[in-house]
């Protein structure tokens, strides 16, 4: 199990291995708020269920992120760790309490993956 944290100004950012977010917080929490930020075609493709879209190419992408709850605990996935790691910087400027990063690609998951149709 791999967790490191980062004591932001408002809150804690995190980086979380693939597997201990399948094994230890998709298995112990019944609510969890996961944000896939791919292109909606690659969304469609498979996604982890529950997850929702906001693509972080969109040019609205910092406008879908300022409608959602500051309060919350988010995590986020992609294809693309850079990207993850940019949305990561991108939500504690927006004063996001609890973010954390899925250090992992979304191929990486073992879980079964939903698509959209």
């Amino acid at each position: 199990m791999k967790i490191i944290y980062q004591k932001t100004e408002d809150g804690y950012i995190t980086n979380i291995d693939m597997e201990t977010f399948e094994n230890v917080i998709l298995k112990n929490f019944d609510r969890v708020n996961i944000i896939d930020i791919r292109t909606p075609d690659n969304f469609s493709e498979g996604h982890i269920e529950g997850s929702i879209n906001i693509d972080m190419m969109d040019p609205s992408f910092a406008e879908k992120l300022d409608k959602l709850d500051r309060d919350k605990v988010y995590y986020i996935v992609s294809d693309n760790l850079s990207l993850c790691g940019l949305t990561k910087v991108i939500m504690d400027k927006m004063r996001f309490k609890f973010v954390h990063d899925i250090k992992g690609v979304i191929s990486e998951y073992r879980g079964n993956l939903v698509k959209s149709i």
